[in-house]
């Protein structure tokens, strides 16, 4: 197994995070105007710190459950016995 140095690791955690912030931010808009029926910009400019607690929360679970499914699912394989014919 080949070990990552810790700045790609870091860089490598930042660019998954900004993708499922992305993700989270699309997913936010779409549920306050068409469920909640607030407009997400006019929340982000009348009191961002609840658009934003809002989008890292979500985002803080997903990147969290992504993470252990990851590493849930590399453990498995590992596990697994290699066939050679």
């Amino acid at each position: 197994m080949e070990l990552v140095s810790l700045e790609e690791y870091v860089r490598d955690q930042l660019e998954l995070h900004r993708k499922v912030l992305t993700i989270v931010k699309k997913y936010v808009d779409s549920l306050l105007s068409e469920v909640f029926e607030i407009d997400p910009n006019e929340l982000r400019s009348k009191d961002p710190a609840t658009y934003y607690a809002i989008a890292m929360e979500l985002a803080r679970s997903i990147f969290i459950n992504y993470s252990v499914e990851k590493r849930t699912h590399k453990q498995v394989h590992q596990k697994q016995p290699h066939h050679t014919s």
